[in-house]
């Protein structure tokens, strides 16, 4: 009897690591809210799925795709666990009380500049003034292309008009003089259409450095000791990704339009040109992937000080917003300390 009880004790006691072992091995379900359609800013989440990188660090990862609702809203209503966004984005976030901190930035360097036609007489962004602008529907573009004018000698005095067509065909049509656009997706297009275009890039003109795209998650996501074990796993990977990306931008590419859902990237040729440049501001020399200075947040001229100062962020009943918790709306600690696989 007494070795009848003890045999089965010991079964319990198996079952019971057996169960454990089962829970502990559990896959990190983690969810990914989509700025846009998939283009070469993902490519290093897409490169990390297709290797099968998610998978090795125990990452379960399902995409939502770009819909209706912000990314940084659904994390802030905890509908997802991450989103792609960008720093105007997560300072709206803040204003409103629904605040998003960013815990990687996707391009280690911003790329928006003004576009404008070479042909259209227009050879530096004071020749702006009096100019037509295609708007974007953003409360920050004028303030920034104010400045941008200013910066180089101008009145910062334009005229802007909300088309609904792209803004960038609009000026490629001549229908619009200048349009917001990013070196990597639009610049390329251009070229690609043989159009020789003129970028007034922000940096060079007075604007402070600042991430756009980057990755965001809930406040409280830090805190927790099972959510930021499973941002972590994910960051492990995407840093893979982003890392290979910067480093084979040939190969990532074509990773990107093997594991893209069908139809969402119908011209392939774009996509490589577009990886060449967009790789090239993934990661800053000597610095891994991911990581944001401090300064681009809180620093004396950040640029969220700029839109902060300019008075475009407002809260939830309309009212100018002048002063956020800068600090709080970044960190750099659920990113790799350890050398990703293959460094």
């Amino acid at each position: 009897m007494r070795r009848t009880l003890f045999s089965t004790c010991l079964l319990c006691l198996l079952a019971l690591s057996l169960s454990f072992g089962v829970a502990s091995a559990q896959p990190h379900r983690v969810r990914l809210a989509l700025d846009w359609v998939p283009n070469t800013n993902h490519t290093g989440i897409f490169v990390a799925l297709e290797r099968g990188w998610y998978r090795e660090e125990g990452v379960e990862l399902q995409l939502l795709p770009f819909g209706g609702v912000t990314p940084n809203l659904l994390v802030a209503q905890r509908q997802a666990d991450v989103g792609i966004s960008g720093t105007e984005s997560v300072l709206h976030a803040a204003a409103v009380g629904e605040p998003v901190v960013a815990v990687a930035a996707i391009l280690a360097t911003n790329t928006a500049a003004l576009a404008v036609r070479s042909d259209a007489g227009i050879t530096r962004p004071r020749d702006l003034d009096g100019r037509l602008f295609a708007a974007i529907g953003v409360p920050w573009a004028r303030p920034v292309i104010e400045a941008v004018i200013r910066h180089d000698g101008g009145r910062g005095d334009f005229r802007e008009v909300q088309l609904t067509t792209a803004s960038f065909d609009a000026v490629l049509e001549g229908r619009a003089d200048f349009a917001w656009v990013f070196e990597g997706w639009q610049g390329v297009i251009a070229e690609r259409a043989g159009i020789d275009v003129t970028l007034f890039n922000f940096k060079d003109y007075g604007i402070p450095d600042y991430y756009t795209p980057l990755l965001t998650v809930h406040p409280e996501a830090l805190e927790d000791e099972e959510a930021a074990a499973a941002l972590r796993a994910f960051l492990r990977a995407t840093a893979r990704g982003y890392t290979f990306a910067a480093e084979h931008p040939d190969e990532a590419a074509e990773l990107l339009l093997a594991a893209a859902p069908p139809g969402s990237l119908p011209d392939p040729e774009l996509v490589r040109d577009s990886q060449r440049v967009v790789s090239r501001s993934l990661r800053e020399p000597g610095r891994p992937w991911g990581v944001q200075r401090p300064e681009f947040w809180a620093g004396e001229r950040s640029y969220p000080r700029f839109l902060l100062a300019a008075g475009v962020l407002t809260d939830v009943g309309g009212d100018p917003v002048t002063e956020l918790p800068l600090e709080t709306l970044f960190s750099n600690a659920l990113l790799p300390t350890e050398p990703l696989p293959g460094e």
